[in-house]
């Protein structure tokens, strides 16, 4: 990649093939199909193929009630695995993203990341759309198939106003706008759809959490967590954070214990990731901004 600080198209279109090592495997979730296979897919991940006469052992939840009445007998509906599967991206362009010391920003790399999920997505012959956002605007991908579906989402991520960053926002604002981007989540998310969130969730609170476990009951989830290695692991010294929202702070990490809170409060972020992802059956993966992330998919997917 040429650009650290903004993703060009030109670059992520060359992201292609470097997807080719990724597989986007939905979570088993041991949901009985007949002939007595497993069904990677939830929700609608099924569509309706026929119905035929209820059988001892049969989910009564697929009884079909109109067929049943209008023939006297019980008759169930039977389902087959949907071969196209929506792959929704969702890209967290806050301010607080805007960080790096080493490779390039977190924005970036969650770029990067979810091109490269996106690509993957689209040799699996999946549906591509997604949601990516900051403080200022939501810009919704509807999942369609195809390269047309590909290069439509390269260009809603590339585009998107957020790269230019030539306003200034409050702390209240990004909370707002992360709540408002999981409510946008919730209610376009198709049951059955794969989800791979690119963020670095800062602000992550509990009513965040709670939309988080609303959109996985019917959705698999994957968070991938950006951050940078010095919010780690800060080097001893002085430093002037500039926190994205007109705000700056300084952080003196020559002071071990100011090191120890530091480092401290970063894990808990980072454990209350891990909580969430094992309560929702989650996979977490952890981006470092100097990490190659086409590696750490295809090695974490």
């Amino acid at each position: 990649m040429s650009n650290p600080i903004r993703p060009e198209i030109p670059d992520l279109l060359a992201l292609r093939p470097q997807a080719g090592g990724i597989r986007l495997h939905a979570r088993r979730i041991g949901a009985p199909l007949s002939g007595g296979h497993v069904s990677t897919f939830r929700g609608r991940g099924m569509e309706f193929a026929e119905v035929r006469a209820y059988q001892p052992g049969d989910d009564t939840r697929d009884v079909d009630w109109r067929a049943t009445a209008r023939r006297g007998k019980a008759y169930t509906k039977l389902y087959r695995e949907e071969r196209e599967r929506p792959v929704l991206l969702w890209v967290d362009l806050r301010a607080a993203q805007f960080f790096g010391t080493r490779g390039c920003y977190k924005a970036v790399q969650a770029a990067r990341l979810a091109t490269l999920a996106a690509w993957a997505a689209h040799a699996q012959g999946d549906r591509i759309g997604g949601l990516v956002f900051c403080e200022r605007e939501h810009r919704e991908i509807k999942p369609r198939r195809g390269k047309a579906a590909m290069l439509h989402f390269i260009n809603r991520l590339a585009t998107h106003p957020a790269w230019d960053r030539d306003y200034v926002t409050a702390i209240d604002e990004a909370d707002k706008a992360l709540t408002a981007a999981l409510e946008r989540l919730l209610r376009v998310a198709l049951p059955g759809s794969l989800i791979l969130l690119a963020s670095d969730f800062h602000g992550l609170s509990p009513n965040h959490e709670a939309l988080l476990a609303q959109i996985g009951r019917h959705s698999d989830l994957v968070f991938l967590v950006t951050h940078d290695p010095l919010e780690s692991n800060p080097p001893a010294g002085r430093y002037w954070f500039d926190m994205g929202h007109a705000h700056e702070r300084l952080l003196d990490t020559g002071d071990a214990d100011t090191r120890a809170r530091w480092q401290g409060q970063f894990e808990a972020h980072f454990a209350q990731i891990d909580a969430l992802g094992r309560r929702r059956q989650a996979r977490v993966l952890r981006c470092a901004t100097d990490a190659d992330p086409a590696t750490l998919l295809a090695r974490g997917l």
